[in-house]
């Protein structure tokens, strides 16, 4: 099957270089072109394997972890687990972990968060991000129990986490 990604010979300079083809540098590359005569440089470190059988059919995700799709993170051993590492899929190819991820999710560790607020709101910057992601996750007309609820936005309940229309 040929390749539906085109082939272009690599220019002198770009005025966008886009690492990753994943879902958020797939969208970053087109916002840049769109309706622009702007260069992009996608750099992609994984294959176009569109027809592999194991990224085709989400049913066949399994063999994906821990293969040439895969970057091999781990989770850090700790006791909780008995010191074992748990792998953590993350898609090396195009696509990214879209392509190979069989529509898991993973929210990051509030820490990780941090960073997006403005410098002088950093720290504990979840709240502030929490509402986005719970609104694209659990939508209005979904119904939780009490302990989904809770594990959405850390210890407050996914309702909270919808943001008002008052803004």
């Amino acid at each position: 099957m040929p390749s539906p990604v085109p082939h272009r010979p690599l220019l002198k300079a770009y005025d966008y270089i886009v690492v990753g083809s994943g879902s958020g540098g797939a969208a970053v590359a087109r916002r840049l072109i769109d309706g622009s005569d702007a260069t992009v440089l996608v750099i992609e470190a994984g294959s176009a394997e569109f027809d592999a059988p194991e990224i085709a059919d989400p049913t066949r995700w399994v063999p994906l972890g821990r293969s040439r799709h895969d970057w091999l993170y781990d989770y850090a051993p700790t006791e909780r687990v008995a010191g074992r590492p748990i792998g953590i899929p993350r898609g090396k190819v195009l696509g990214g972990c879209s392509s190979t991820n069989a529509m898991m999710w993973y929210r990051g560790h509030p820490a990780d968060y941090d960073a997006w607020g403005p410098p002088d709101a950093r720290a504990g910057a979840l709240p502030t991000a929490c509402p986005i992601s719970s609104v694209r996750k659990i939508g209005k007309a979904a119904k939780l129990s009490s302990v989904a609820q809770a594990d959405r936005c850390g210890s407050r309940p996914a309702e909270r986490c919808i943001p008002s229309r008052k803004r």
